[in-house]
């Protein structure tokens, strides 16, 4: 699609890039609306990941760290799409038929998702070089082998100033966001496939 991208504002707040998916996803919606009752629901519903949800998701890991407005903004996206996938009145509740029947991560879970997944792929080797620089194994480090969290294969989270724009890089985030997950889980997570490993920690941030 050539109106996604990303827009940079100088405190990396975001909201400009969120308010531009807002008014993009919003303006989809109305056509859809004015359409619906011609489409079944499955055809609503792959028009609504086409143009809706991708743009939603469309580099959502720069989205970690947001303001919570933001983060409203981007799920009443998600709502109102499925208000209108499952013809849901606008003040009813929406949160058991996103989960239940659209099985949709909200927004917070979908980019611990991507996040998670980019780390994955860092660990796997298959992310790109710049990417996978940012994953080190606190067991690698001579002066922390004797560390605790050497032993559980934790990855090493440097240190960053605090109430910045640093503190919400990849960088840190990543390793940290890894390093969250139950060391169980870890070690589970990448024995799996991509595809199943996706499964799974979808599976994971719903119950959480």
């Amino acid at each position: 699609m050539r109106d996604l991208g990303i827009i940079l504002d100088p405190t990396l707040s975001f909201t400009q890039q969120v308010n531009s998916v807002s008014r993009s996803c919003f303006y989809h919606l109305r056509q859809l609306r004015s359409i619906r009752s011609s489409l079944s629901t499955h055809a609503i519903t792959i028009l609504v990941h086409a143009l809706i949800c991708t743009r939603v998701d469309f580099g959502n890991a720069v989205y970690i760290g947001v303001s919570a407005s933001n983060t409203y903004k981007l799920q009443s996206i998600l709502n109102a799409a499925a208000r209108l996938i499952g013809g849901i009145p606008k003040f009813s509740h929406i949160s058991g038929f996103i989960r239940d029947t659209l099985h949709w991560l909200p927004i917070q879970q979908r980019v611990l998702f991507k996040t998670l997944s980019l780390m994955r792929n860092c660990i796997a080797g298959v992310a790109p070089a710049y990417l996978r620089s940012f994953c080190t194994l606190v067991s690698s480090l001579p002066s922390r082998v004797s560390l605790r969290s050497s032993t559980c294969e934790l990855l090493v989270v440097p240190r960053m100033r605090s109430a910045t724009a640093h503190s919400r890089c990849f960088a840190r985030v990543g390793p940290a966001t890894w390093n969250s997950l139950p060391h169980c889980l870890r070690l589970e997570l990448l024995a799996l496939s991509p595809a199943q490993f996706r499964r799974r920690l979808k599976t994971y941030l719903f119950v959480d």
